[in-house]
């Protein structure tokens, strides 16, 4: 952990004791210590922002005591009380968010290492988000997906060239994304890579399907 931005954290906070020394003690000075605490989140350590609240809260506490008296000591430590269920939870809420974000970041990662990339794409098919598996399966991102235009699901079996000019079979499948009133609003897709059997097995499953349609109309 950089040690020179635990350094800035401090000295933040330090500054915000300084300016709750020279002004009235009921005056709300628990909120001007959110952003330091912010600035942990950021940082990404756990550890560190539950030690930022902490702090934070210390000196909120030191602040009244050196603040000078212009307010109603009631007034005061209500004020402070209120400035320390704040800090609390906003720092409940940061690691709950942390948390969210490390598991998101644990399946991507997941689905990177079986091989699967997965993406997600407006309702016209522009390609909004991808992880890097998509890119080495597909030999590169592409900036367009075909999508079913509808509520349906679709899969599909085709070939590619890889880097090293041999022919892999790749699978795609997109769903939809649908809100509350039932209205699409995106597609997500996930592609592996499949064996050369598969795409002969779909090629020759089409064909079985057109000869039927044939046989059927005659």
């Amino acid at each position: 952990m950089p040690s020179v931005q635990i350094l800035l954290l401090l000295a933040a906070m330090l500054l915000v004791l300084l300016l709750d020394t020279v002004t009235p003690r009921g005056f709300a000075h628990g909120t001007l210590y959110l952003l330091p605490i912010a600035c942990a989140y950021f940082i990404g350590s756990r550890r560190l922002l539950i030690g930022a609240t902490l702090v934070a809260i210390v000196l909120l506490w030191i602040g009244a005591w050196w603040s000078p008296p212009d307010l109603p000591l009631a007034y005061a430590l209500s004020n402070r009380l209120v400035s320390v269920l704040l800090l609390v939870g906003f720092c409940a809420l940061l690691l709950w968010w942390m948390q969210r974000a490390r598991v998101a970041q644990h399946i991507q990662q997941a689905l990177s290492e079986l091989g699967l990339g997965i993406f997600a794409a407006d309702v016209q098919g522009r390609l909004a988000w991808s992880n890097e598996a998509l890119g080495q399966l597909e030999g590169e991102i592409p900036e367009q997906i075909i999508v079913p235009g509808g509520r349906a699901k679709t899969a599909e079996i085709r070939s590619v060239l890889d880097s090293q000019g041999k022919v892999r079979g790749l699978r795609r499948r997109v769903a939809p994304l649908m809100d509350s009133t039932g209205q699409v609003r995106a597609y997500v897709g996930v592609v592996e890579s499949v064996t050369p059997g598969d795409v002969w097995h779909q090629s020759l499953t089409e064909v079985r399907v057109g000869h039927a349609a044939v046989l059927a109309s005659i």
